[in-house]
């Protein structure tokens, strides 16, 4: 298998155990249950966006981070 691949699929699996798109949703769905479709898309986009800059700060700067401990 090609060596990329492998580190991708790894990455990929490690982060999908991380998150728990399941346990996720679920939650969400019970916390927002008593708010109308446009606040629920602009939590969800809000949640999508914190977790993205959160995902690419670490990335950039994760080595750096775990350098210095």
């Amino acid at each position: 298998m090609n060596p990329d691949l492998s580190f991708a699929l790894l990455a990929f699996s490690s982060l999908l155990a991380i998150v728990n798109p399941l346990s996720a949703a679920t939650i969400f769905l019970a916390l927002s249950a008593k708010q109308e479709p446009r606040e629920r898309r602009r939590a969800v986009g809000t949640g999508l966006l914190t977790a993205a800059v959160v995902l690419e700060v670490f990335a950039a700067a994760g080595g750096a981070i775990l350098g210095f401990f």
